[in-house]
């Protein structure tokens, strides 16, 4: 026993980064949660959300991983990045019948973010450098994001971490901005977004995902990863700091284009249906803390659903109430839906606007005619 514990304090000697597993551990936990909303127009918007926390020094330094994908990490390190947002979007958001995005973007490829203090020199050195290491990350072209298409935005764009409460302090903290409105959206993008998660397409939600040709003939597209920092501590005296990534997938479906539709015109349709062929159901992701399903209920457009095994609580917001699933890793979670017709709010609005123009060319007829009668 003495022999080991002498090898054991040898080794740790020896390699310092090693000492995390019996002194420190790292901290890292994974959430996942997958939202279907039913819309007014008989669309089915359904959200992935993917949230990886890890616990870093008061430096932000990353060497020990886990749960957090390696190859970010190593890239706001280089780079400085305190935080950084990248959208790839394709379609365009209806917001006449689907209301407000969680999360808007412009077609194309969206990237903005913040960085350590520094020049301008050394911030826009460091802007480019997150540009070329994102887009061969996810094999886009965001090298074409140069200075000449790059803003500094000096009011939009505030940080979702904790950095506002230092930008003030310090004002020496950069933002960059920049789009790609012609940048095509396509599977390529997708594979290395699913490397990132700890399950990748394999299990838990994600498993949804293994048919990328499937998620592309959609109304709306749009896939997001979100990298920001949180501090335990105020200004120079933060000694942990927080790292979440989150990782967003939202798409809008059209039942209809996948599945029948009966004598009354209401469309049935499983989880197969959207997402392709032995796509049945899902269970939980063995490394992540939370895995959960939310299935809304328009209070507009009466949906019905039935699933394999019952909710656990009802939440709701401002588009609905929600059945919440808590997924299990034993247990196949499997999912149905029955669609009304939509209703058809655009057609009316449309022919109220028709009419109401009619009538004021009337009106305006009759009174150009009174003043002619008047000459």
């Amino acid at each position: 026993l003495r022999v080991s514990q002498m090898w054991l304090t040898l080794l740790l000697l020896v390699s310092p980064g090693l000492s995390f597993l019996l002194d420190d551990p790292l901290e890292e936990s994974l959430s996942e949660e997958l939202t279907f909303t039913p819309l007014v127009d008989a669309k089915l918007l359904t959200q992935f959300r993917f949230t990886t926390v890890r616990n870093a020094t008061s430096k932000g330094e990353f060497s020990n991983f886990n749960l957090f994908p390696k190859t970010v990490g190593q890239i706001v390190s280089q780079y400085g990045a305190q935080e950084f947002h990248l959208t790839f979007t394709q379609g365009r958001w209806n917001t006449d019948h689907w209301g407000y995005p969680v999360r808007s973007g412009p077609s194309g490829v969206e990237l903005w973010a913040w960085f350590d203090k520094g020049t301008e020199e050394e911030i826009n050195e460091k802007w480019l450098g997150l540009q070329r290491a994102l887009g061969g990350l996810f094999s886009a072209s965001l090298n074409f994001m140069d200075m000449t298409n790059t803003l500094e935005p000096g009011f939009a764009f505030s940080p979702e971490g904790d950095l506002h409460s230092r930008v003030g302090e310090t004002g020496n903290h950069g933002v960059r901005y920049a789009v790609l409105p012609r940048e095509s959206v396509c599977t390529e993008n997708l594979t290395p977004y699913l490397r990132q998660l700890p399950c990748r397409q394999y299990n838990g939600i994600a498993r949804l995902l293994q048919h990328p040709t499937d998620l592309y003939r959609t109304e709306y597209h749009s896939m997001g990863m979100h990298y920001y920092t949180k501090c335990f501590g105020q200004g120079d005296d933060c000694q942990k700091r927080q790292s979440v990534l989150t990782q967003t997938l939202t798409l809008v479906f059209n039942p209809s284009s996948r599945s029948s539709t009966d004598a009354s015109g209401f469309t049935t349709f499983k989880l197969e249906s959207l997402f392709g062929k032995n796509q049945s159901g899902v269970t939980a992701c063995p490394l992540s803390s939370s895995s959960t399903i939310l299935v809304g209920q328009h209070p507009e457009f009466d949906s019905r659903w039935k699933s394999s095994y019952d909710p656990e609580d009802t939440v709701g917001n401002y588009l609905g109430q929600y059945s919440l699933f808590q997924l299990l890793q034993d247990k196949l979670f499997t999912l149905a839906f029955q669609f009304p017709p939509a209703i058809p709010i655009g057609k009316s609005f449309v022919c109220f606007v028709f009419l109401l123009s009619l009538l004021f060319l009337f009106s305006l007829s009759l009174l150009f005619l009174f003043c002619l009668s008047l000459l």
